[in-house]
């Protein structure tokens, strides 16, 4: 750093270019070093142009933030760089506040970047914001700083938030970013808090919204309860989120609750053919023989799902107690119900666990035979 006074001191420019990079674009590796700040401060006391761009365009405070030097960030604005450069991605220095905010002197640095005047909800060239890069880099502290700052929450996509929930604090973030709005157009809309969270796969953010006092319990606009949505959540929980259907019970959700057409989160596991959420449920206490508004049980809507795991839902309904002969207000067993809408895995199934064949043929009668009898084959 000596070297710099001398030649300073002996007048050597100060903007003295080298492939278009002046001396003050090297600020952020500079202040790394002891004696570092003196030797930036004769720079700017010599003249060096603080808002001067290099061959792309870039000032020196554009690439302090580019390498998340608070440090340099904090010298440069002081010293009148200006905050509102971009640099070739369309980028200002606080699209870099995920990078910037976990070093030291990051969150003076934001904020000083903040209060410079510096637009927070600005779009670079990929539709990104300084709130949605800083989840992409995984910053909790930075997008819950941006959060409180004003930012905007809806260019965060999904897949931001799954990683960024995993991050330390980022179920707070994330948290944070439901409570402000946030959504994302390729999940089913309304429902509370809870709901989008259930849907989510994200538990310990569930755990959170109960603390600040969201109903486990509350229903959306169609009647359906959290636990509900924590059924069918989409991929990648696509056989429903374990861990959040424990959690929405372990904070007050009622497994047995009923939403949309009577029917209980049973039902619905069993609809959408995830043997695991319906064991889950079973294991919580789930009644295996609830009947929706046409007195249909789980065990009728595991019939009617048509899905892949139709044998292993059915097998776990009558593992957890599920009436192989229950009859619906239409009259029919789940058997026969299986063979009128031609399900024969599933009425295979039934037959093999001893449901009841009366009233389509001899107990004898090959399942072939009797889905020769209603078309099925």
């Amino acid at each position: 750093m000596g070297a710099i006074h001398w030649l300073l001191e002996h007048g050597a420019d100060p903007n003295i270019p080298k492939s278009s990079t002046a001396p003050i674009h090297l600020a952020y590796s500079l202040i790394k070093y002891p004696g570092g700040l003196e030797a930036l401060k004769a720079l700017v006391k010599a003249g060096a142009k603080v808002n001067e761009g290099d061959i792309y365009k870039q000032t020196a405070l554009n690439i302090a933030a580019h390498h998340s030097s608070g440090a340099a960030i904090l010298f440069l604005l002081e010293a009148g760089a200006s905050s509102r450069n971009l640099d070739r991605n369309h980028r200002s220095a606080l699209h870099f506040a995920g990078e910037i905010f976990p070093q030291p002197q990051g969150p003076e640095a934001v904020k000083a970047l903040f209060d410079a005047g510096v637009d927070i909800d600005l779009k670079d060239s990929f539709g990104d914001t300084p709130l949605s890069r800083a989840g992409q880099a995984g910053s909790a502290g930075a997008v819950l700083w941006l959060l409180e700052a004003g930012a905007k929450p809806n260019p965060v996509s999904r897949q931001v938030l799954e990683k960024l929930v995993r991050r330390p604090d980022g179920a707070k973030a994330v948290t944070a970013l439901l409570k402000a709005g946030w959504y994302d157009g390729s999940l089913r809309g309304g429902g509370s808090l809870i709901h989008r969270a259930a849907l989510l796969g994200f538990a310990d953010v569930i755990y959170l919204l109960a603390r600040s006092g969201e109903d486990p319990n509350a229903a959306a606009e169609d009647s359906d309860r959290p636990l509900h949505w924590a059924v069918e959540a989409p991929p990648p929980s696509a056989e429903g989120d374990i861990d959040v259907i424990e959690a929405l019970v372990s904070i007050g959700a009622d497994v047995n609750i009923t939403g949309a057409a009577n029917v209980t989160p049973l039902h619905r596991a069993a609809l959408l053919g995830f043997t695991s959420a319906a064991q889950t449920l079973l294991s919580l206490g789930a009644e295996p023989n609830a009947r929706d508004k046409d007195g249909n049980t789980p065990l009728h809507y595991a019939v009617k799902s048509f899905k892949p795991d139709v044998v292993s839902v059915i097998t776990a309904l009558l593992g957890g107690g599920s009436d192989i002969n229950a009859i619906g207000e239409d009259g029919q067993t789940p058997v026969q119900l299986g063979f009128a809408l031609c399900s024969v895995p599933a009425a295979r199934t039934l037959i093999d666990k001893r449901a009841s064949v009366r009233g389509l043929s001899s107990l004898n009668s090959p399942v072939g035979s009797l889905a020769k009898r209603f078309s099925c084959s």
